[in-house]
Order: C-alpha cells, then structure tokens, then sequence
C-alpha cells in the first residue's frame, strides 16, 4: 500500500515552509509506535490519545463501538513462527479495549477490514490474548481476553489500546510468547533516492523518489538551489533547478526507530542547452561483452561521440571514431548507466546495467 503525503494528512506546520515534519503522535496509526519487547507506557506517552485522523469507523472497528478513545497504535513483526499472546495491564484501575489487525506484509497506513481479535469488555483491570480463551472478539459482556494469535516469520500486526475510561491511565504491555515465537525489533531508517540518470536543462522539472529502508512514514528533503527549497512529500516532483552544474540533495527520514538523514553532492546535475536534438529511437545498437562495452551504431559511416554517464549523471568516459567502438568497463564500479551517442547533430539514449 502507497503511503499517504503528509500534505493529505493536514500535519504540515503552516507557520513555516522549512519546518520538519512532526509531531509523531502514536494515537495516529500513520505514526504507530513499534514494540518488539515488554513496555510500558506512561500517560505522557499516549500523548492526549486523540490523533489527528480518524483512523477507526464503522468499516474497520471490529467490537471497538467506542472508536478511539485515548488510545495509542503499536505494531509489531513476527522473528519465527509460533504463537503470540500479550497482556494489557492498567497502572492503575481503568477499562481498557484493544483490536489487532493483521498480518500484513508491512506497516500499514490504514486499516479497511474488522480486526482478527477484538475486546470491548466493560471489565476494568488486565486483559490481552491468552491460551485459555476461545473468542476471537467479545463485546462489552466480555472478559477482556481473546485467543493468541498463530503467527508467521515476517507476519506485520497492528494494535490498538485504547483507554475507554479516559482517565489518563498509562498500562504495561507483557508478552507471552511460545512455540518458538519471537518478534523483530525495528532499526532506524536508512535514506536512499532515485535521482535523474543523466543531465537535465536549467529550469527543467525534475522528479526525485524516496527508496529509503526500514518503513519510514515521514520524509523531510532539502534543495539549497532548488525551487522549492524543501518538501515533506515522499516522492518531490516538479522541483526546479536553474543554474548549470551538480545540485545537492538532502533527505531525512523517520520511522518508529527513530531518523536518519543523508545528502549527495551531486543528485542532480544540470548543464547548458547544446542545441542537439535527442534521437529517438536511439540509433544504435549495445553488446556488453566481459569487461568491454560495444556501442554499435546504425550509419558505421559516420564518425560518433560516445559519452557513458553513471546514475547521478556524471560523464564517466567519452569516446570518438567510427564503426563498431569498443569501451572498456572492467574499472567501472557495476550498476545503472547511460550510453548517450551524438550522430550529425542527432543526440540518442540507452540505459545500460554493468555488471563483473
């Protein structure tokens, strides 16, 4: 599932273009906190348990009639196969409901289906998923306890405690796990991009894509030369970059685990208009051959430049003549480039894969 921008959350700070994302409210399932170990959590941790989105309704709220009510969203990853069952425990007395959700594949940013399990008990004190009970959801009449979950390496859940009471209350969350169970512990996000693969026009619109690891679900880009010079989207688009040479790229990103942030020197490169039409298709022919590259061109008649450009761009190597010419690769780092020929003032283009 595509996560949502923050712009369609309405969680963008309005006092300020350059302002980082935030706050991370785990009463949000967009900002669920991740749990892989025993925790408690304090009142200053449910945060008001209001949220800015509605995130339960009649659709997706399961036995939770009440919606959400000072609760807090938490998901965890299933390490090895087993069973799992937790305990809620109130620090002090409240009536407390819970819904999980899953497996999913990964984070989800929303819910549309009832959850697997479900407590609305009116009981106040302990309740969770143990191995005694056999409901798998249970109204207001209920015990407060429903079955534990068989589970499966990679399986994704989400839980959501909410405190009917509305008193403040914090509570302990306890696992029980058995049969082998164990669950995954998020690491911080690790920043990544795709940037344009080869030189663009001053003023020309440029389109960057979020790859970053771990499940981030916040973005905060800065271009020093660019218009606009920030973006909380997780995929910017339409930035502009009017001055020829390399544009720096910045990228925070946050998750559950916390945030990390990354810059390349040179994401975007813009050089000046050559007046050379593209030619398309691209009139000539590529044979990757050991550690030599074949650039094969349709006219062999015809003496040709041909420039080989890495991800970011940047010219790696250029070669002159006629015919069938031979470049080698053996020195070049492998991944992603672009062959670009200039052929009697005709310019054309190839992505290539370079590998040893």
């Amino acid at each position: 599932m595509r996560p949502r921008s923050l712009a369609a959350l309405g969680l963008l700070c309005a006092t300020s273009v350059s302002a980082q994302p935030g706050p991370f409210l785990h009463a949000d399932l967009q900002y669920a906190t991740h749990v892989c170990t025993d925790t408690v959590y304090s009142t200053g941790a449910l945060q008001g348990g209001v949220g800015t989105v509605e995130d339960l309704g009649i659709t997706n709220r399961g036995c939770m009639f009440g919606n959400e009510r000072q609760g807090v969203w938490m998901h965890f990853q299933v390490a090895s196969a087993g069973r799992a069952g937790f305990t809620i425990t109130p620090t002090q007395t409240a009536d407390y409901d819970f819904g999980v959700w899953g497996p999913f594949a990964e984070p989800p940013w929303m819910v549309e289906n009832a959850p697997v399990r479900c407590s609305y008990s009116a009981l106040a004190g302990a309740g969770g998923l143990n191995y005694t009970a056999m409901d798998l959801s249970e109204a207001a009449a209920g015990d407060g306890w429903a079955r534990y979950l068989d589970v499966q390496p990679g399986e994704w859940y989400l839980l959501y405690v909410d405190n009917f009471s509305m008193n403040g209350v914090g509570f302990a969350l306890t696992w029980q796990l058995q049969g082998g169970a164990t669950l995954a512990c998020l690491e911080a996000p690790v920043p990544e991009l795709a940037a344009p693969v080869a030189p663009v026009l001053p003023g020309t619109s440029v389109d960057l894509t979020d790859e970053s690891g771990n499940h981030p679900y916040a973005w905060y880009w800065e271009f020093p030369t660019g218009v606009p010079a920030t973006s909380m989207e997780r995929d910017p688009q339409g930035i502009v970059f009017n001055t020829p040479g390399c544009h720096t790229v910045q990228l925070k990103v946050y998750n559950a685990a916390g945030s990390a942030t990354n810059a390349w020197p040179c994401a975007v490169q813009v050089e000046l208009g050559t007046g050379v039409a593209n030619m398309e298709p691209a009139a000539f022919g590529l044979r990757q051959l050991a550690d030599q590259l074949h650039v094969v061109p349709t006219d062999r008649s015809s003496t040709v430049e041909v420039c080989l450009l890495d991800a970011r761009g940047r010219v790696v190597s250029v070669h002159t003549g006629s015919g069938e010419l031979v470049i080698p690769v053996g020195h070049i780092s492998p991944g992603p480039y672009t062959v670009q020929v200039l052929n009697n003032g005709m310019r054309g283009t190839r992505s290539v894969m370079l590998g040893h």
